[in-house]
């Protein structure tokens, strides 16, 4: 930590665990959007964590936003080819993309 006018500050990679942690907790309790801002701005200040990249994907699968979280369990992976619960995780979304593809094409009516 630095010095800043009497004041211990965390310098910006330093803070990046912090809200990581805060975001595990959002995370947790459910608070899938609070976690996912917390994520996005520890990526900003480590963008090459293959850690922060499968949280800030999980957390983007359960709320929904599915392309998006293929970027980043893609991204966990480029960063780290043998992260395997990125990769199970990339498997997951790929299957739900693909489960709702199905669902919303129409059936031909049968006469």
């Amino acid at each position: 930590m630095s010095k800043e006018k009497g004041k211990n500050v965390a310098k910006p990679k330093e803070r990046a665990p912090w809200l990581e942690d805060l975001g595990k907790e959002a995370f947790s309790k459910g608070n899938f959007a609070r976690a996912i801002d917390y994520y996005k701005e520890a990526l900003q200040l480590d963008p090459r964590s293959p850690e922060l990249h499968q949280d800030l994907g999980l957390a983007l699968f359960k709320g929904g936003r599915l392309e998006e979280a293929v970027e980043h369990f893609t991204e966990a992976l480029k960063l780290d080819p043998g992260n395997t619960s990125a990769r199970e995780n990339l498997e997951m979304v790929l299957a739900k993309q693909k489960e709702l593809k199905l669902k919303s094409t129409p059936t031909p009516a049968t006469n």
